[in-house]
């Protein structure tokens, strides 16, 4: 995302000096040090970290947290519509019992999922993949 938001000023990651940095407390706190000019993270992990003197720039529109896919080579037709109408059927937000049920979930899972098309994980896997980033690896 961070080349999309550089794309759109002109500029890309393959013109400048780009390391991946291992985390995002990493990322920011080299900004923070002087170490690094600018890095790429989340909306809500840049807002933390406001306090120290982090400035966010500019935001993307909002994307998912994470992508389930299904192997269709391992699991048939039936078996990843069954799994993907359970998922999205959970309102953990408004429904107590979904609530309970996903409290344990990882991270944004466990609050509930919307679907997404094809379309919209070719775009990031698009943006991914059209720059090397040292020690991201593919």
């Amino acid at each position: 995302m961070t080349e999309h938001l550089l794309n759109q000023q002109g500029l890309s990651l393959a013109d400048n000096q780009v390391e991946y940095s291992g985390n995002r407390d990493s990322c920011v706190l080299r900004v923070i040090d002087g170490q690094a000019a600018a890095c790429g993270v989340r909306t809500s992990v840049g807002k933390q970290f406001h306090s120290l003197g982090l400035d966010l720039i500019a935001e993307s529109e909002g994307v998912p947290g994470f992508v389930l896919v299904a192997n269709h080579r391992t699991l048939n037709a039936t078996t990843i519509d069954i799994i993907r109408e359970r998922l999205l059927a959970l309102k953990p937000l408004d429904n107590e019992k979904d609530a309970a049920l996903t409290e344990d979930w990882a991270g944004l899972l466990r609050y509930g999922g919307i679907p997404v098309s094809a379309a919209d994980i070719k775009m990031f896997l698009d943006l991914f993949n059209r720059v090397d980033i040292a020690g991201a690896g593919k």
